[in-house]
């Protein structure tokens, strides 16, 4: 039901989950969701960012060496007060840092397995 949000958020959502899809070669349907991961999944991950962009670089981070997911739709729920900070000025900028690192460094490790594999 993401009807519930306001439009321009909606919009944001979807460029943000078609920008990470298309750089990361993935087909997820949202990044920023309630996720479940297994405990020894998540050990390998280093953990490099606090910002809004964190499940989004855990997620690829798993994903891109082959571990699977189920994705299982929920309901949201209407916000009654307040607005979400997700938007500051400050947190697009580290959003844009975490992806652009994550792309780099995802970049550099294609790099080595494929002149590893030469």
């Amino acid at each position: 039901n993401p009807e519930i949000r306001p439009p321009h958020r909606r919009v944001l959502s979807a460029a943000f989950t078609f920008a990470l899809n298309l750089l990361f070669g993935l087909g997820l349907r949202y990044y920023n969701g309630i996720t479940v991961i297994r405990t020894d999944a998540l050990r390998t991950v280093p953990l490099s960012t606090r910002g809004f962009a964190y499940m989004a670089s855990i997620l690829i981070r798993l994903l891109k060496p082959g571990h699977t997911y189920q994705e299982i739709g929920i309901n949201l729920k209407y916000r009654p007060g307040g607005r979400s900070k997700a938007f500051v000025p400050s947190n697009v900028v580290s959003v844009f840092r975490t992806i652009l690192a994550l792309y780099f460094e995802m970049r550099s490790q294609r790099d080595i397995v494929t002149v590893r594999k030469l």
